[in-house]
């Protein structure tokens, strides 16, 4: 899928470098920008490389279940994340099926089954979703008639919504297409699987609302995704964008309602497509309050959500342009989880803060929502460092905040 890096830029929490520079280091634009969008499809491996993933961020092959209570419904939602990750290629590092041990993931996970109202084309329901304060997976399972064959490459288009709180928040943007998921066939015919990886604040507690519209083609998208770079390519022929600073250009897309503009032209787009198979569903999802596990640490302008399975990270100080930000976690165990680029990670290593043998990294990153390949608790947290770098014409720049320490504060 084709993207545009300075097309995300409205939803990156910080600033670009000046577009004329010839000193810029555009590898680590892209990297910053990708990995800062709130509502798109990226994930981070650290060998160190960067790649695109579909929203339905599913995980790797584990068999078995180490928890015995938990019923067959459970282990068969197991079996789905697994297909869906050995059929899609997609992330393999997000915690539950990542491990055999999942003992300490009990109240992250419901087995609950909520259906779906909508066409007859298809029936839809929830097989299972585990979850925290700011992280859910969530996996569905689609049934149409025995003898349709859906496309190898078929995807379902998801708009979602979060109420919480009497605040409702659209998640995803571009009409649903960019977080579109594809459908992994099951052992019996006419039975399809689809996952979805959601991050965003207070998810716990709140009820989401999911409706899926049409089921098309990868191959759909790609042509959608073309069309809509060609759309803001004239956008940006018409503003001159040569002439003028990114910060010229995020001031005119403000200006211009240039989001909006994007979303209705990619939703017309879809209108466009001769879906495989046409439909909408919708379901409401309640996701159990449970923030017993949640613990806030905050100094110095920063403020860390830390849960089971992700941290949130909010910024409340001044920061210089260009800057981008690292939380560092030291657990009791010596294991340090870290996240960054390449030179973010060699000063991470050089300033003693990690060493190379006892390093984690985190799974996935949305936004400000940094997930864990695997469930951590609290409690072993022994320290927290956020790592500040400020690129000054491709200079690097670290500053280092303790705003946790077991030894000196509780």
């Amino acid at each position: 899928m084709k993207k545009n890096i300075y097309d995300l830029f409205s939803e990156y929490e910080g600033e670009l470098p000046d577009i004329e520079e010839a000193s810029c280091d555009t590898d680590r634009i892209k990297r910053l920008v990708l990995s800062g969008t709130v509502k798109k499809n990226i994930s981070r491996r650290h060998k160190p490389k960067i790649f695109l993933i579909s929203i339905a961020a599913a995980v790797t092959a584990v068999t078995g279940v180490t928890a015995a209570a938990y019923t067959g419904g459970f282990s068969r939602f197991r079996s789905i994340l697994h297909k869906s990750s050995s059929d899609s290629g997609i992330n393999k590092e997000l915690p539950l099926v990542n491990n055999d041990d999942i003992s300490g993931m009990e109240n992250n996970i419901n087995e609950e089954k909520t259906v779906f109202t909508g066409s007859d084309f298809a029936d839809i329901s929830t097989v299972g979703m585990y979850y925290d304060n700011s992280t859910l997976m969530i996996s569905i399972e689609i049934d149409v008639d025995p003898e349709t064959e859906l496309p190898a490459d078929s995807i379902i288009i998801p708009y979602i919504s979060k109420y919480h709180g009497g605040i409702r928040t659209e998640l995803y943007n571009y009409s649903g297409i960019s977080s579109a998921a594809p459908l992994i066939k099951g052992d019996e015919d006419g039975v399809y699987y689809s996952t979805f990886y959601i991050t965003e604040n207070e998810l716990s507690g709140s009820t989401i609302d999911l409706q899926l519209r049409d089921i098309i083609t990868e191959s759909d998208r790609t042509e959608i995704f073309d069309k809509l770079m060609n759309e803001q390519n004239k956008w940006r022929e018409e503003f001159d964008i040569d002439s003028h600073t990114v910060e010229e250009w995020k001031e005119y897309w403000k200006s211009n309602d240039l989001d909006e503009r994007t979303r209705k032209f990619a939703e017309d787009c879809v209108s466009e497509c001769e879906p495989v198979l046409t439909g909408t569903w919708s379901a409401e999802i309640e996701i159990p309050e449970d923030i017993t596990s949640v613990r806030i640490f905050e100094s110095s302008g920063f403020r860390v959500t830390a849960d089971t399975l992700s941290l949130t990270l909010d910024v409340e100080k001044e920061l210089p342009v260009g800057s981008t930000v690292v939380p560092v976690i030291t657990m009791k165990n010596g294991t340090t989880i870290i996240d960054g680029g390449t030179k973010e990670t060699e000063w991470i290593f050089s300033s003693g803060l990690a060493a190379h043998d006892k390093t984690e990294y985190y799974a996935y990153r949305a936004g400000n929502v940094f997930s864990y390949s695997a469930p951590h608790h609290i409690e072993d947290i022994e320290k927290i460092n956020i790592i500040v770098f400020d690129y000054d014409k491709n200079k690097l720049i670290a500053d280092n905040y303790t705003i946790y320490d077991k030894e000196t504060q509780k």
